[in-house]
Order: C-alpha cells, then structure tokens, then sequence
C-alpha cells in the first residue's frame, strides 16, 4: 500500500515535470514571438515615421507648386488685360483713320 502511494506520487511528480517541460517551452515560444513582434512593431514604426516625412515633403511641394501657379495665373491674366487695352486702342486708331 505504502508502495502504491510512493508509485502514485512519483506518476504524479512526473507528470508535473513534463507539463513544466512544456510549459517552459511554451514559454520560450511565444517569447520568441514577442521579440519578433516587437522587431516589426519597431520597423513598421520606422518606415511610418520615414512615410510622414515624405508626406510632409509631398505637402509643401504642393503647396508651394499651388502658389506658383497662382502667380502665373496673375501674370497671365494681366497680360491678357493688356491685350484687351491694346486691341481696344487699336480698334479706336483704325476707327478714326476711317473717319478720316
């Protein structure tokens, strides 16, 4: 009898040593994972960080591509008013040279 419980308990020392075991390698495993997840976290926040500085510089070229079409916009239309006035005075010369 004695000896059944000695059995007994030596089974059960011996299961919680291999489910230990396991566990430990279990353990082990997802650490592994973490540390990966935490290099891609990392990179991922990397290449985010470099995506946001293009985007910035994307912006002001933008901005900045805007503004300059503004300004020639402007000029065209000044041009295009002093045509009118040229035409305009053009057409009066001609006008007054025929009533001549």
């Amino acid at each position: 009898m004695m000896t059944d419980r000695l059995e007994d308990l030596e089974r059960r020392i011996g299961g919680l040593i291999e489910r230990y075991r396991a566990a430990k390698q279990q353990i082990s495993l997802f650490e592994g994972r973490l540390e990966e997840s935490v290099s891609e976290c990392q990179r991922l926040g990397r290449e985010n960080e470099e995506l946001r500085a293009k985007v910035g510089e994307l912006e002001n070229e933008l901005a900045s591509r805007g503004s300059r079409e503004e300004v020639v916009k402007n000029k065209l239309q000044q041009i295009l008013g002093q045509i009118d006035s040229l035409e305009t005075e053009i057409a009066r010369v001609e006008a007054s040279s025929h009533e001549s």
